[in-house]
C-alpha cells in the first residue's frame, strides 16, 4: 500500500502544475534560433584551381619519368653499340692473328 502510495505522488509530482502532459512552449529569441557554425573559408589550397595545378603537377612529372625513361635507354643502346663493336672489332683481331688476314682483306700473293 505504501509503495502505490508513493507511486501516486512521484507520478503527481512529474506531471507539470497547469494538467496538461505537453511541455509549455517559450518564446524563443532570433540570437538563440541561429546556430553558430565554423567556416575556414575559401583558402588557396582549398579552391578549385588547386586541382588544375595537382593536374599539371601530374602530367609535368609523368613527362618527366617518360624523359628520364627514354635517356636511360638511349644510353643503354649506346652503350650496347659500344660492347658490340668492341666485340666485332676483338673477333678481327682474333682472325688476324690466327690467319694472317681478315675476311674481304685477303693478301693477294
Amino acid at each position: 500500500m505504501m509503495l502505490i502510495t508513493a507511486a501516486a505522488l512521484g507520478l503527481i509530482a512529474l506531471t507539470p502544475a497547469n494538467g496538461s502532459a505537453a511541455p509549455a512552449a517559450t518564446p524563443m529569441a532570433p540570437s538563440e534560433m541561429i546556430h553558430t557554425v565554423q567556416y575556414w573559408g575559401a583558402a588557396p589550397y582549398r579552391s578549385d584551381e588547386d586541382w588544375e595545378r595537382r593536374r599539371l603537377w601530374r602530367e609535368r612529372r609523368e613527362q618527366r619519368d617518360e624523359a628520364r625513361i627514354a635517356e636511360a635507354a638511349r644510353r643503354e643502346a649506346w652503350q650496347i653499340e659500344q660492347e658490340r663493336e668492341q666485340r666485332r672489332a676483338w673477333r678481327h683481331a682474333q682472325r688476324e692473328q690466327q690467319f694472317g688476314y681478315t675476311p674481304g682483306f685477303q693478301r693477294g700473293w
